[in-house]
């Protein structure tokens, strides 16, 4: 049989739409120049033009209120979106029906129908319709978004695939809650499944689907030649059977769904699923209570009467009530004597009632009268008569004692006469009530006694038909019981025959005997296969094409139609030339007919169509060339398709048996790439591409990043993007990370970044004008490696003001006021030509000490290396670079001598600021940094120190900052 190359579902031969996920079916081979099966095109519309249903992409508008953000689900009733309501302001589902039932004028009209019902529900536990568009090109569902997860994937995302009991029940309440309000307004769900209950984020089911999923389904079986509505695994025996369904079908697959959450699976889901549904009993469940277990049992019960009759008895019986089945009711209180009245067409119906359950159980009687009923001589009347109360199947034992066939048919046809006249006596009492023509005993109580009668009478029929049934089975079951021992005790004979030294000769002919004298059980039996001849089923293979060749595998014999074979499994291999071979595994019960239809399909074919029209196409794996139409067998293979100055493409194509694969590869023009980078030669990477750039590197359109790095500067990336078929420029200059003037003043490039300035609450050492906030500098500056040293201040000043002269050239410039040294970058400006260099800011100063760190020291929690303090400089200055430097490769920024900095001294700014620069007036400019006689805390990163801008000091230099 067909089946779906989507989701696997077997397919009916003339199927145009698999029914389980709503994907097109394709037309099959040979069908040179057909349009994409899988693509839904919205015919007619010139604003829309071709638009696939199935994916629409996100940020779609439909009828220019829609927008879609999401695709939520696809299934037979087509696919699901999560979409934003422009008018409405809110996140909503729409359910976008597919093309061949937006063009079913009928089905179309019954969704429109099952629509304006839905859009009645509103419960906590449905999903809310609000409106269905049968207009314009795109038809829909407009409906509640509920997010969360089904209750399939819940069960799924258990540590064991199923749900605790008190999990199970929970929900279970909920649903039935929402089904019992859905069928007081008459809606029937026909297709619970765990896949159709939502559990909202706050944990509340809501159930989905109905009736709408029924409509599009039938709308699909009339294109598919299948009338089954439902989902097979969750379907109630007389869904299978095609009968009218009504609110029991849906307890039947709310049982079936409890059983799924109790169990991990349904009640029903390997082998041949719709037999055990209308046959076999469903194993009990393991782990789970008793009442629990009854409960679901009741409602998976093959004949509807004998389930719960309401989704509100079932509510009871989750509560833990006690909820008798039908024709176990329990017996009214005593009529008062005051309302008896001798009514004798009454007294005949009931008279005849209970000569039918006498008759048939032997339980009523003179000498067994009905429990709780007292025996009166003669029976007494009332406009309300006192219901019978009848006993449930009979056990097994009892079936020998059951009266004829005939005798049961004609106790059944009584039943149904007596049962006739109750009914046309209620309808002339309900017409004669309507127009007030009442006869002499007409009331109200007596039509609610004629109707309880009726009741009563119905359940009687119900299982006077329950125990022919069974009396019809037991009757063939006992006639088979005697043929079957009839044919083993010829069979023992035979083998106990053939087993002695005189009978082996005879063998053959006692073989002869044996079939002959079973003909029927010997057809299609084996030479001597006595264990098929006893308990053989029969099996028939059918194929498709006719005529292909049918072997059996694991046995010798060849395969014959009708063949009778011992139980087991046997493997059914199907072949024929130019279809792909294919293979079953058969289980063959005892005694069973089985029929297997096996359906094979052509080898696929492909043809890949390339522009430009030149390139070649290789498909990896086979030796052959590729040309179009070529035949493969199924599976997937990796195609390379090329072509001169444009981008190779790589992909995979998928063969399925009977495909026809039509595949349009379009090569994309190659574009250039040239990087000129400053410095010359340096580095360039294509980040992500494997092949090494070179200048003019073919590649294909698109974004790239590149990263440029050289030996002493910084690396650098960039987004590029090449355009098809052109050459695309780059120019790419690197930041230097260190740069020398031509005094030989060293200076390290920092790069602009954010940091916390100031220290935490609980710094030890902490001042309160040390407030922390962030910052950014939004530019890269240079600043001095080390403080400016005596010898660099003599060659710009010719002097050296200096306390320490005896430290040498290379120990720092001190005694030096913030008018000092603005006056010798006044000149360093004029020597080396330009306006670059100047004082850090303060911001500046604090984010070069601490080097990437958030730590009170730029090492850390001490300060140890990296600075000359009262510790360990022996109460004098040093020369600069004697110490580690910070990660920036600044050295002597804590100790040795206060630096001056640009800004007035002043409170700290709130909130995140961006390249401060200090109050724009003051008496007090900043000094940050600690000197040769300080303790540590005042050479932490965010120590802060003021002083005249004239003030001279021993501990006080500078170091310069230089402008990018």
């Amino acid at each position: 049989m067909a089946t779906c190359t989507k989701c696997g579902e077997e397919l009916d031969a003339k199927a145009r739409f698999c029914l389980a996920c709503g994907t097109p079916v394709g037309e099959g081979p040979g069908n040179s120049g057909a349009p994409d099966p899988f693509k839904t095109v919205v015919k007619d519309c010139p604003a829309y033009g071709v638009v696939n249903l199935e994916q629409l992409p996100e940020g779609h508008l439909i009828d220019d209120r829609y927008e879609v953000k999401e695709k939520l689900g696809q299934g037979g009733f087509g696919a699901v979106y999560r979409v934003f309501d422009r008018k409405m302001k809110c996140e909503k589902a729409l359910k976008v029906l597919p093309e061949a039932v937006a063009s079913d004028r009928e089905a179309m009209e019954s969704i429109g129908n099952e629509a304006a019902t839905m859009a009645r529900l509103n419960h906590s536990n449905i999903v809310r319709i609000f409106e269905f568009q049968d207009e314009g090109p795109i038809k829909y569902i407009d409906m509640e978004c509920v997010e969360g997860l089904s209750l399939t994937e819940v069960k799924l995302n258990t540590p064991e695939i199923k749900l605790r009991e008190e999990d199970a029940v929970r929900f279970a309440k909920a649903i039935a809650e929402g089904l019992a309000y859905a069928h007081a307004q008459g809606v029937i769900h026909k297709d619970i499944k765990p896949q159709n209950i939502l559990i909202a984020k706050d944990g509340t089911p809501k159930i989905t689907d109905f009736g709408i999923s029924e409509t599009v389904k039938s709308s699909m079986s009339r294109i598919a030649n299948s009338s089954s509505s439902g989902t097979l695994v969750y379907m109630s025996p007389e869904q299978i059977n095609g009968r009218s369904v009504g609110r029991e079908a849906d307890i039947y697959s709310f049982g079936a769904l409890l059983y799924e959450l109790l169990s991990g699976h349904p009640p029903f889901y390997k082998g041949s699923i719709e037999y055990q549904i209308l046959n076999n009993p469903p194993e009990s469940l393991d782990g789970v209570s008793n009442a629990l277990n009854f409960l679901v049992l009741r409602c998976l019960e093959k004949e509807y009467a004998d389930r719960f009759r309401s989704f509100d008895e079932v509510k009871d019986a989750l509560d833990g009530k006690d909820v008798p089945r039908a024709g176990q009711a329990k017996v009214p209180a005593k009529v008062d004597e005051p309302k008896r009245k001798k009514t004798v067409w009454l007294a005949v119906a009931v008279v005849i009632v209970l000569a039918v359950v006498a008759g048939v159980y032997g339980l009523v009687g003179p000498d067994n009268p009905q429990p709780g009923v007292q025996a009166t001589a003669e029976p007494a009347f009332a406009e309300t008569t006192v219901p019978v109360a009848h006993p449930s199947r009979p056990p097994k034992d009892l079936l020998a004692g059951m009266p004829s066939l005939k005798r049961m048919d004609r106790q059944i046809e009584e039943t149904r006469e007596t049962l006739t006249r109750l009914e046309s006596s209620i309808g002339g009492m309900k017409e004669r009530l309507d127009t007030g023509a009442v006869k002499k005993g007409d009331s109200l109580e007596a039509m609610l006694g004629l109707i309880q009668e009726k009741k009563e009478v119905s359940e009687a029929l119900v299982q006077l038909e329950l125990r022919k049934r069974d009396e019809v089975a037991h009757r063939k079951e006992e006639q088979r019981l005697r043929k079957y021992t009839l044919l083993k005790k010829d069979v023992e004979v035979y083998q106990g025959l053939i087993a002695t030294e005189e009978g082996r000769d005879l063998k053959e002919t006692a073989w002869r005997r044996l079939v002959g004298n079973h003909p029927e059980d010997a057809e299609g039996v084996g030479l001597y296969d006595t264990e098929a001849l006893l308990n053989g089923g029969r099996l028939t293979v059918s194929t498709k094409p006719e005529g292909a060749t049918v072997r059996i595998l694991n046995i010798e014999p060849a395969y014959a139609p009708g063949m009778k074979l011992a139980p087991g499994r046997y493997e059914v291999e199907v072949a024929h030339e130019g279809y792909v071979e294919a293979r079953k595994t058969v289980a063959l019960a005892r005694g069973e007919a089985k029929e297997v239809a096996m359906a094979l399909k052509r080898m696929p074919t492909v043809t890949i169509k390339t522009i430009p029209a030149d390139a070649r196409v290789v498909i990896k794996g086979i030796p052959e060339t590729y040309s179009p139409g070529m035949v493969l067998p199924p599976g997937a293979y990796d195609v390379v398709a090329s072509a001169r100055h444009h981008v190779s493409r790589k992909l995979v194509i998928r063969l399925a048996a009977g495909e026809t694969k039509y595949e349009k590869v379009a090569l994309v023009p190659s574009g250039r790439l040239t990087i000129d980078t400053s410095p010359a030669g340096a580095s360039v990477v294509l980040i992500g591409i494997k092949e090494a750039y070179r200048p003019g590197l073919q590649l294909a359109p698109g974004e790239y990043r590149l990263l440029v790095k050289a030996k002493g500067y910084y690396s650098k990336e960039a987004l590029v993007k090449v355009v098809a078929g052109k050459t695309t420029s780059v120019a790419m200059s690197l930041q230097n990370k260190k740069m020398t003037n031509s005094l030989g003043m060293e200076f390290v490039y920092i790069k602009p970044g954010t940091f916390l300035m100031g220290s935490p609450l609980g710094e030890s050492g902490r001042s309160n004008d040390e407030t922390q906030h962030r910052v950014t500098l939004s530019t890269g500056y240079y600043l001095q490696a080390t403080e400016v040293t005596q010898g660099q201040w003599k060659a710009v000043m010719g002097s050296n003001p200096s306390r320490f002269k005896n430290c040498g050239d290379e120990c720092p410039v001190e005694k030096v006021s913030w008018e000092d040294a603005q006056e010798f970058i006044r000149k360093l400006n004029a020597r080396e030509g330009g306006n670059r260099y100047r004082l850090p800011t303060e911001a500046e100063w604090e984010y070069g000490c601490r080097g990437g760190s958030d730590a009170p020291y730029a090492n850390g929690m001490r300060l140890l290396s990296p600075g000359w303090y009262d510790d360990n400089s022996g109460s004098k200055t040093h020369p600069v670079a004697q110490k580690d430097p910070n990660a920036w490769g600044l050295y002597d920024m804590p100790g040795n001598v206060y630096e001056w900095c640009q800004d007035w001294y002043g409170s700290y700014p709130t909130g995140h600021v961006t390249d401060p620069v200090g109050p724009s007036s003051g008496s007090n400019r900043v000094i940050r940094g600690g000197s040769w006689g300080d303790y540590a805390r005042n050479c932490r990163s965010a120590n802060r120190r003021s002083c005249s801008p004239s003030y001279r000091s021993h501990g006080l230099g500078f170091r310069v900052a230089r402008t990018s």
